[in-house]
């Protein structure tokens, strides 16, 4: 899967992608119980038209730093676990946020659901050697993921994408972004093609709408 930026990306401090959830892998003891999530857990979820799914904080509802409703958070699965993308926010905390992600304070995630199918079996512990019983998602809803201290399973991940910074691109040449030659088009609407930082977002733009 390719992630694209959405248009919210360009007011945000910066995206945070990651996995949320990992298949196939053991929880940390959840209290008597270990758990594990199979990789048809989300399908249902995500192919729901009105999928409502929200980013937190620690699971916080106070702390809201992306949604699936208004595009800024996106999710999908791969053969790992499930994806996800949060374009941020500009508030305080998701900049606080963004800043444990990038010191590496803060680099695992969760999620919250409601089982719709699960079963239940007694497995061996691999940590301790004795039986335990053991959970494993097979159906669920998603109410949310979110980047956590303390999460269920240690192989899940979270990083930072920082957007560009218009006025710190280098001089742009024809030759470096038309190697080939500079198409008509873009010379009939661009008639002087000799481009410094301050004007190369607005051709970007001029670009986006050809």
């Amino acid at each position: 899967m390719v992630w694209r930026f959405a248009s919210s990306f360009a007011d945000s401090p910066g995206q945070l992608i990651g996995y949320a959830a990992v298949f196939d892998s053991l929880s940390e003891n959840l209290g008597n119980f270990k758990e594990r999530v199979a990789s048809t857990a989300f399908d249902r979820a995500l192919r729901d038209p009105n999928l409502d799914c929200k980013a937190l904080i620690n699971h916080d509802a106070n702390l809201l730093i992306g949604r699936t409703k208004s595009g800024t958070l996106r999710l999908n699965t791969d053969g790992y676990g499930l994806r996800m993308a949060v374009d941020l926010p500009n508030t305080s905390y998701a900049r606080d946020l963004l800043a444990s992600v990038k010191r590496g304070d803060l680099n695992q995630m969760s999620f919250a659901f409601t089982a719709d199918d699960q079963d239940w079996n007694d497995e061996t512990d691999p940590d301790t050697g004795d039986s335990i019983p053991v959970r494993t998602l097979r159906a669920v809803r998603l109410h949310d993921v979110s980047c956590v201290t303390s999460p269920a399973y240690a192989a899940t991940s979270v990083s930072s994408i920082t957007p560009p910074r218009w006025n710190s691109l280098p001089l742009a040449t024809p030759e470096m972004m038309f190697p080939q030659g500079v198409p008509a088009e873009v010379r009939s609407h661009v008639p002087n093609f000799s481009l410094g930082a301050s004007r190369l977002k607005n051709f970007v733009s001029l670009l986006m709408g050809l």
